[in-house]
């Protein structure tokens, strides 16, 4: 056939179609689920900027101040971070907390959706890395803290410890602020004191003074402290040994500041917060 014999055809026009009519329907479903797990890593990431903005004044107070005295300061504290933490403070703060123990739920059942090949590569990379603390922690575990083998862990400790924590933070919650309010009871640190002592029964000073206390303590400095850390994309593991070493740091003056508030007495204190056992019906 030669040239000349060829007849040209009239360009099909492009202006009207729709490149989005080019994308399957699976595509489409997996940028909407990726999507909504950047909206929820957002969500849950902002969330506990309240709570962030709080540990460092509560930190302080319930974890420094009790090991150093004891006996009178820790309650001026806390009148000062009530003031600035009431009414509103306190509500921002576990709506903050509840969104953020949600977003996460959420994120945990998002995982089981398909994505493309091409992101779960991606992420798979990501995850696999040395580097990232989903998969070694702050320092890659006792080996990689103490002599510098990083070690890929089994679980993701931030998810580890978060979940851990979440009905330690409620029930310590519920046992220091909802129910002293359902019992019309107002605390301080003398009722901590009066947990703690000795003369409680094994399983009020057990199991509602210093086992929740250790976990909270332990838990939380670590979860809020690593967790910022990861926010902040913090990659050099010297920097992150000394963070973990703060961390230590600050759990074993607050275990310190619960074992000088347990070795206080408070007298006549048995008709105020007994009836906040009584909530429990341990008492």
């Amino acid at each position: 056939m030669t040239a000349a014999k060829l007849t040209p055809l009239k360009p099909i026009p492009t202006k009207h179609i729709d490149p989005d009519l080019a994308k399957t329907p699976e595509d489409a479903s997996v940028n909407l689920v990726l999507n909504i797990k950047k909206w929820l890593r957002w969500t849950q990431k902002w969330s506990l900027f309240p709570l962030v903005t709080y540990f460092p004044l509560h930190g302080i107070n319930a974890l420094i101040i009790p090991a150093l005295e004891p006996s009178s300061f820790p309650n001026d504290a806390l009148m000062m971070v009530r003031e600035l933490t009431s009414g509103l403070g306190s509500k921002l703060i576990w709506t903050g907390i509840s969104i953020h123990i949600l977003s996460g739920f959420a994120l945990r059942i998002m995982r089981k959706l398909p994505t493309s090949s091409k992101t779960h590569n991606a992420e798979s990379l990501l995850d696999t890395q040395s580097l990232a603390q989903s998969r070694i922690g702050l320092v890659g575990g006792l080996s990689g803290y103490f002599i510098g083998i990083k070690r890929n862990l089994q679980y993701n400790p931030q998810e580890l410890t978060g979940w851990l924590l979440t009905p330690v933070l409620f029930f310590h919650g519920a046992l220091m602020k909802w129910l002293p309010n359902t019992a019309k009871v107002d605390i301080d640190f003398d009722f901590v004191k009066w947990l703690l002592d000795k003369d409680r029964g094994a399983l009020v000073r057990i199991g509602l003074g210093y086992g929740p206390l250790v976990a909270l303590i332990g838990l939380g400095s670590y979860h809020i402290i690593a967790g910022t850390v990861q926010y902040m994309h913090v990659r050099s593991l010297k920097t992150r040994k000394r963070i973990m070493n703060f961390i230590l740091l600050l759990i074993c003056t607050g275990y310190i500041g619960i074992s000088r508030l347990g070795s206080e007495i408070v007298f006549g204190m048995d008709k105020y917060y007994r009836p906040i056992l009584r909530t429990l019906s341990l008492s």
